[in-house]
């Protein structure tokens, strides 16, 4: 499990006990070390699960996604490549830009 989700469950585990977001800190602290979350995050999260919240995944986002490592997109690259292995990556780049915007 991610260690960010980790903490998260045990913030929920402390705020179903009853402890404040200091004492939550605290013994995250205690377990985690260096690795503990931020204390505004520690703290959104007691909130969250203080006002019912039950999951420990993030919420879902909308728009584009923050990679666009795909398989397709590498297929692409790699199809793009066995047709001409002198490809600059700026020149792969533009193709595939131009084809997102094409078929996007």
């Amino acid at each position: 499990m991610e260690l960010n989700l980790q903490q998260r469950v045990c913030i929920k585990f402390c705020v179903k006990n009853g402890f404040n977001g200091a004492k939550t800190l605290e013994m995250l602290g205690n377990c985690f070390g260096s690795d503990v979350l931020k204390k505004t995050t520690v703290y959104e999260w007691h909130e969250r699960f203080r006002s019912g919240r039950e999951s420990v995944e993030d919420n879902e986002r909308s728009g584009r996604p923050s990679t666009s490592k795909t398989h397709e997109n590498i297929n692409e690259v790699r199809e793009m490549l066995a047709n001409n292995r002198k490809l600059t990556i700026r020149e792969l780049a533009e193709d595939l830009a131009k084809k997102e915007r094409i078929y996007g």
